[in-house]
Order: C-alpha cells, then sequence, then structure tokens
C-alpha cells in the first residue's frame, strides 16, 4: 500500500429496487468488498504522530476494484459501533479525520486498537 491511495465516499445506486454501495467514479457496485480497507497514515487530517501504529491503519468501507479508490464510511453510515477517540472505553471503531481525493478532510470509521491513546 503506497501514499498515493486515494479515499472517496462510496455512493447509494439503486439497482433492481435494492440500493447498493457504489463507486462515485465508475459507477460500479462495491457491496462485496465491505471490510477494512488500509490506507496509508499520511491521510490522516490533523492527527498527531502518536495517534496510530504503523505506517497504515484500516477503515471502514469498501474497495473499487475497477477504480483502486477506498470508499470510506462515515461515522454515521459505519454499521459499526463508534465511540469517541478521546474515550475509547471499550468501543471496536473510533472517528478519526482523514484527507480524501478531493481535498477535503472528514471523518472515518478505524478500530480503536489502531488508535494509540
Amino acid at each position: 500500500m503506497t501514499d498515493s491511495v486515494l479515499i472517496r465516499r462510496p455512493i447509494a445506486r439503486w439497482t433492481g429496487g435494492a440500493r447498493i454501495a457504489a463507486c462515485p467514479r465508475c459507477q460500479e457496485s462495491v457491496e462485496d468488498s465491505l471490510g477494512s480497507p488500509q490506507i496509508p497514515t499520511m491521510r490522516l487530517a490533523n492527527q498527531g504522530p502518536r495517534r496510530v501504529d504503523g505506517n497504515t491503519v484500516c477503515v471502514r468501507g469498501y474497495c473499487c476494484r475497477s477504480c483502486e479508490y477506498v470508499l470510506a464510511i462515515g461515522p454515521g453510515d459505519a454499521n459499526v459501533e463508534v465511540g469517541s477517540s478521546r474515550d475509547r472505553g471499550g468501543e471496536p471503531w473510533v472517528s478519526i479525520g482523514a484527507v480524501f481525493a478531493d481535498g477535503s478532510k472528514r471523518p472515518v470509521v478505524v478500530p480503536a486498537g489502531e488508535v494509540v491513546p
């Protein structure tokens, strides 16, 4: 995984009356790739150097196999229990900032164990 990995948000696409996650660039379904793709820690926004361990961090989201984007899900749509990064309190996921392909800085959801207290 390199620092050139780009992050976008997935979009919703209607197929056969069902709402599915899709890539905003190529419109392909990404439903089968839901998981924890890795992004470089260089993509984290406003995070101190001790906030994560290592060179990469997992995010809750999808991978577009056609465009090779990581499609990170926002904290409100992550379908996992998200706690505060200040109070890990046993929460398995926390929200931290990331830099997206368009230059915007928005939250992504990462496993709490990857965030250094």
